[in-house]
């Protein structure tokens, strides 16, 4: 449930939708578990540190923001007619190489 139950009934009214589950865990801002939430977050940590190749540390910020503005800008509409799915495999397929890339340019 992560703890959404609240957050849903405050946004939106009457019976529970897939869609508009859907736009709570992934498109709302002021939710701390959306996806939108999250990679603002991690943009706006990435934009802080330094990491000791400026160069290599530019990848992961490319990545993090790219995606950062396609959630700003997406709507659920064409996130369901897409596919709730593909977007998601899609989502977390691209956060592997963030975290891939943010391993390689600040841990390793």
């Amino acid at each position: 449930m992560v703890a959404a139950r609240r957050a849903y009934r405050a946004l939106f009214h009457g019976r529970v939708e897939p869609r508009q589950v859907a736009e709570l865990l992934i498109l709302r801002p002021e939710f701390p578990r959306s996806l939108r939430f999250c990679y603002q977050r991690i943009t706006d940590h990435l934009d802080q540190i330094e990491g000791s190749d400026p160069v290599r540390a530019a990848a992961p910020r490319r990545i993090a923001h790219l995606m950062d503005v396609q959630l700003r800008y997406a709507r659920i509409d064409e996130i369901m007619r897409q596919g709730l799915h593909e977007y998601l495999t899609d989502v977390v397929e691209r956060t592997a190489e963030l975290g891939e890339r943010i391993a390689s340019a600040y841990l390793f």
